[in-house]
């Protein structure tokens, strides 16, 4: 798990300059061996907790679980993001 600022990509299809970049980055210089993989999206003008896997077969199974509403992070999340105010454009306000 990891917060996800306002302003990058959770992943880029031209690739480079996201999340999944950065987490890479961060396990090389680590001496990790392992890769992020996306278990779900938020937009990029939106910040917050972002669930990454390391290998593609846990990625796949927490974003099955993750359409079944069954990770519980994700699902208070999203509870307390329908619960903020939100402005014109739909952006939640403080």
């Amino acid at each position: 798990m990891c917060l996800k600022p306002a302003g990058i990509v959770s992943q880029s299809t031209a690739g480079g300059g996201d999340m999944i970049e950065l987490l890479n980055c961060h396990f090389a210089e680590n001496g990790e061996k392992a890769q992020a993989y996306p278990v779900h999206r938020l937009d990029r003008e939106t910040a917050g907790l972002m669930v990454y896997a390391k290998n593609q077969k846990a990625a796949a199974e927490l974003s099955k679980q993750a359409e079944q509403n069954k990770i519980a992070v994700l699902r208070r999340c999203s509870r307390l993001a329908r619960r903020k105010k939100r402005n014109a454009q739909g952006f939640a306000v403080s």
